[in-house]
């Protein structure tokens, strides 16, 4: 099965939120460590839901320039950008993972300017990445299993 580059960028998001000691509890589908797909959010469902060390829950989603043009992405970004936790009443964190593209950093940024969120949204982190071999956005799970091509 052919594995598309939005996919791969999700599963790079996910190894970099490893990285930095986030536990991975939900991954969209297909994914190399049978994790369950995360449930829609405001009807669309993030790429992946981790857990910060801090223990407080983070949604992450990947995004190519294509997926910019799309008016129900950006209506996306927002809404998960002004996500509250309800137990702790803080604003969930928001990883954007990117191709490290310049462009499209400064597109997703003017997005949220123009939304009059951009001030106020500590909670987003944009994250580029970069794709190459599959090493790069391996994910370590306790069922570990080999990632396809």
């Amino acid at each position: 099965m052919e594995i598309d580059y939005r996919t791969k960028l999700a599963w790079a998001l996910a190894g970099y939120l490893q990285s930095i000691k986030y536990e991975i509890t939900h991954l969209l589908r297909p994914n190399p460590v049978r994790l369950a797909a995360p449930p829609p959010c405001d009807g669309y469902p993030p790429d992946l839901i981790a857990v910060s060390p801090d223990d407080e829950r983070s949604l992450g989603l990947a995004i190519t320039p294509e997926d910019m043009d799309d008016r129900g992405i950006r209506t996306v970004l927002v809404s998960f950008a002004s996500r509250y936790d309800t137990k702790t009443k803080k604003p969930v964190e928001f990883f954007i993972g990117i191709p490290n593209d310049d462009a499209l950093a400064q597109r997703i940024k003017n997005h949220f300017k123009m939304q009059g969120v951009g001030k106020q949204i500590s909670n987003v982190k944009i994250v580029r990445l970069e794709l190459g071999t599959k090493e790069e956005f391996r994910i370590k799970s306790e069922s570990e299993t080999e990632i396809p091509e």
